[in-house]
């Protein structure tokens, strides 16, 4: 619906104009945070900054883009994608959600209720 919104906000923002499309075929692709499994406040993030290398901007790989949630009680966006810190970025933020994701299952199918 708001599809010129989106590429106008991209554009003033400093992201390319396709910025919006590779982003919702990314959340095509990956439809929840890595790290959680939420589907509620996505993020799609840049493991290499785009101010540090804006020729990867658009290049939708695993080793360049990575959902991760920005929920109130666990913002995996900030804990995986920067290390806590924005002002930060983890070269291994698809390694270390992937990580956390197996231990959160296996801790939670092993619990007794």
């Amino acid at each position: 619906m708001f599809g010129w919104f989106k590429q106008l906000a991209a554009v003033a923002a400093g992201r390319s104009s396709k910025w919006p499309v590779v982003r919702t075929d990314h959340l095509r692709r990956e439809p929840v945070c890595v790290a959680c499994g939420s589907k509620e406040n996505l993020n799609v993030h840049h493991v290499r900054p785009v101010a540090l290398f804006p020729e990867l901007e658009l290049q939708d790989t695993d080793d360049q883009l990575i959902t991760l949630c920005e929920t109130p009680a666990r913002n995996c966006h900030r804990i995986f994608g920067h290390g806590g810190d924005f002002r930060k970025w983890n070269k291994t933020a698809r390694r270390d959600a992937m990580r956390y994701r197996h231990v959160m299952v296996n801790c939670l199918m092993k619990r007794d209720y």
